[in-house]
């Protein structure tokens, strides 16, 4: 068996979901400077971690997120890079960037949308603890039924259709409304990240005691 209405349906599901990852890419979408392939490569590179976490978690092989170490370097990442990408893109200015301002400035691989969002989606503790305890355990009522590889192609699709779709409808609202209103919708969306950044930063800091208490249990035992 290959196909599962039922997973598809859930990975569609949760694609509708509004998260850093999803808020990152609509608002390269609604840039007059990125628009729609930008967004698309937001969804290219955040989809390929959720490939990776997804067949690990399926096949057994992620336990490092119960420690608390991970989880205070994971959520303390992810702050750090959304902090830094909303406080950013505050400053950016809206205009369109021409054939001859891509020309001179040479844009290289790790300065593109995908590799920001493969990078964010990395780090972000909520895309791991999802693939870990919601995919994985579901993942124990199919596993008579689907091997790890077809379960994770139908959470992973079923997430790309709804992708899609929404980055289709930023194409939409970037063509209806006014370049003021892009802009408005756009400096929302930063402060939204950011926003995003410091609830991860009070993550981290949760774990902080616990971490301490396991250090000093490890050098004094």
């Amino acid at each position: 068996m290959l196909f599962s209405p039922s997973i598809f349906w859930f990975g569609f599901s949760q694609g509708l979901v509004i998260g850093p990852i999803t808020l990152y890419g609509i608002r390269e979408g609604l840039d007059p400077r990125r628009g729609f392939w930008s967004q698309m490569q937001v969804i290219g590179g955040s989809t390929l971690v959720d490939v990776i976490y997804l067949l690990l978690a399926t096949y057994g092989m992620v336990n490092f997120v119960q420690y608390d170490l991970a989880q205070v370097v994971l959520w303390s990442l992810a702050s750090y890079m959304l902090i830094t990408m909303g406080v950013n893109s505050l400053h950016e200015r809206p205009s369109k960037l021409s054939f001859a301002h891509m020309h001179r400035h040479k844009v290289h691989f790790f300065e593109t949308d995908f590799f920001r969002a493969f990078c964010l989606n990395l780090v972000n503790p909520m895309a791991i603890v999802f693939a870990v305890i919601v995919f994985g355990g579901m993942y124990a009522g199919y596993a008579n039924q689907l091997s790890p590889l077809a379960f994770t192609v139908n959470i992973v699709i079923g997430g790309l259709v709804t992708s899609v779709l929404k980055a289709i409808l930023t194409l939409a609202i970037r063509h209806i409304f006014h370049e003021w209103m892009l802009t408005k919708l756009m400096k929302a969306g930063s402060l939204i990240l950011v926003a995003y950044g410091v609830w991860f930063f009070w993550k981290a800091a949760q774990h902080v005691p616990d971490l301490t208490v396991s250090l000093i249990n490890l050098v004094h035992p």
